[in-house]
């Protein structure tokens, strides 16, 4: 899982979460961080706040399925349903800040299979 989070304290508290739910995950601040790693490495998820400093989240989604284009998204805002995403993503989810862990492994579930065995 590729998670991008500008939030130090966020990104670190979500990464320690999924590490806990048994998922292996790349965490780092910004989409600009994110890019370079796709051509190394293939992710089943990318989980990211659509408000980013730079490149958005709903923007990076769009490059990252360009380049993994069977990828997962899944799109966090404070925003919920209101969250500004542009043209829309097939097949992403959009998860409402702030969330519980319930919410996060319902979300995650339809994914991965790790986490339907941790409900």
């Amino acid at each position: 899982m590729l998670l991008v989070e500008d939030d130090a304290d966020s990104r670190e508290a979500l990464s320690c979460l999924l590490g806990a739910l048994g998922l292996d995950c790349t965490s780092v601040g910004s989409a600009e961080e994110a890019l370079p790693l796709l051509p190394a490495q293939r992710y089943d998820i990318l989980f990211t706040d659509i408000t980013l400093p730079g490149m958005s989240g709903d923007n990076l989604a769009r490059a990252v399925l360009r380049e993994q284009p069977d990828v997962q998204v899944l799109l966090v805002s404070g925003y919920g349903a209101q969250a500004p995403i542009g043209e829309r993503i097939p097949g992403a989810r959009l998860l409402g800040k702030p969330f519980d862990l319930a919410q996060l492994r319902r979300e995650l579930a339809q994914w991965v299979n790790p986490i339907e065995a941790a409900s």
